[in-house]
């Protein structure tokens, strides 16, 4: 039945946009990686029940009716700004996701990347080559301008200044609203090696 849909799949549900209270498109983009369906997994008699389409993913769900004899099968339909299934290189979801941001950044401007995920669903495969990219292309962006880097550790309501190793600092709150860490070391960088160099340590403490 999943072969079946993924050769012929029906129409995503119709959304209304969503946007924010003053009527502005929203500011948050909320991209959805697959990871592959592991060999191990289909020794077992595991079956892949998720499909990636464009700006959609849909879940498959198992059932077995209430006479305990025949099964059906529920399509769940989510929609999403970005789906990548797992055929997608990370290149290709760098240049969808975390580019803009580096742009934006070599513009002057701020924004985040969050990768929320469970154990073992390929966050740090994600992440990793995604710094190689951000470094690559953060120099290329801001010419001769001065380039540093803090990196700090959230954790619960904690918060911990890594380059700095693992000391406690707090959040402080600038009269326009952004949010900084304070005290925290702020390491000069003069190229994409040294901040990846610097990633990499920071990620070790």
């Amino acid at each position: 039945a999943i072969r079946r849909f993924r050769a012929s799949p029906f129409d995503s549900p119709q959304l209304a946009p969503v946007t924010t209270a003053a009527g502005n498109a929203r500011g948050v983009r909320v991209c959805v990686r697959k990871r592959p369906f592991f060999s191990h997994e289909d020794e077992q008699g595991e079956f892949d029940v998720v499909s990636c389409l464009s700006g959609r993913v849909v879940v498959h769900d198992a059932r077995m009716r209430p006479d305990m004899r025949n099964m059906l099968l529920n399509h769940y339909d989510f929609n999403f700004d970005e789906v990548f299934g797992d055929d997608v290189d990370n290149a290709a979801v760098y240049s969808k996701t975390a580019y803009e941001l580096v742009v934006a950044a070599a513009n002057g401007a701020s924004g985040t990347m969050m990768c929320y995920g469970q154990t073992g669903s390929g966050k740090t495969f994600t992440m990793s080559a995604t710094y190689d990219h951000v470094a690559k292309d953060l120099f290329a962006a801001v010419g001769s301008r001065s380039v540093s880097v803090c990196f700090i550790e959230l954790l619960g309501d904690k918060c911990h200044d890594m380059l700095n190793g693992g000391t406690p600092c707090s959040l402080v709150t600038a009269a326009d609203g952004s949010v900084h860490p304070h005290p925290c070391v702020e390491v000069p960088v003069t190229d994409a090696r040294e901040l990846r160099a610097l990633i990499d340590m920071a990620g070790t403490l």
